[in-house]
């Protein structure tokens, strides 16, 4: 069946949403876990799972929903080949649409997307989720056309968006 991530800010970031009857619809978060989250990023070509998020962690989701109890060993080549519930079966609300991910490649996207983007007098809001650290603390702004050409090494997840006051 076909996947996708939704709600996120890029292909490889969201909710997910599997396709069934040619109808799209939700994914319970009972048991949803990293390993989950490993087998829609590479059904994606989203590169590895870096999270995965319950309770409609990137909101909640309309219409079906389609499949509860997912249980990947992380190995899979798709959903599909995972345990689950039959399909339309669960004991969910959408409150429950968690199968949140972040895959590898979201920053892969948001990096190209960062340099194509001039920063001057940007203000940056969102959450930010630490998956490295520095040698050092750094006094100097983030600048992604300096990025790799530093010592200094961080990662995260940052909605960016442009002040509007």
């Amino acid at each position: 069946f076909d996947a996708r991530l939704v709600n996120g800010p890029n292909r490889c970031s969201g909710r997910v949403e599997l396709l069934h009857n040619q109808e799209w619809g939700t994914v319970c978060d009972a048991s949803w876990d990293i390993y989950d989250a490993q087998v829609v990023c590479r059904e994606l070509g989203c590169g590895n799972a870096l999270k995965a998020f319950r309770g409609a962690h990137h909101g909640q989701g309309f219409g079906p929903i389609w499949i509860e109890g997912v249980n990947c060993t992380g190995k899979e080549a798709s959903l599909s080949e995972c345990n689950r519930s039959p399909w339309g079966e669960h004991h969910c609300s959408h409150s429950q649409d968690a199968t949140g991910v972040v895959c590898s490649d979201f920053y892969n996207l948001q990096q190209k997307s960062l340099k194509s983007t001039s920063l001057k007098n940007w203000i940056f809001k969102g959450e930010m989720l630490v998956l490295g650290k520095t040698e050092s603390p750094s006094t100097q702004p983030y600048n992604p056309e300096y990025q790799g050409r530093t010592s200094h090494n961080i990662y995260f997840e940052l909605g960016v968006h442009p002040d509007s006051t």
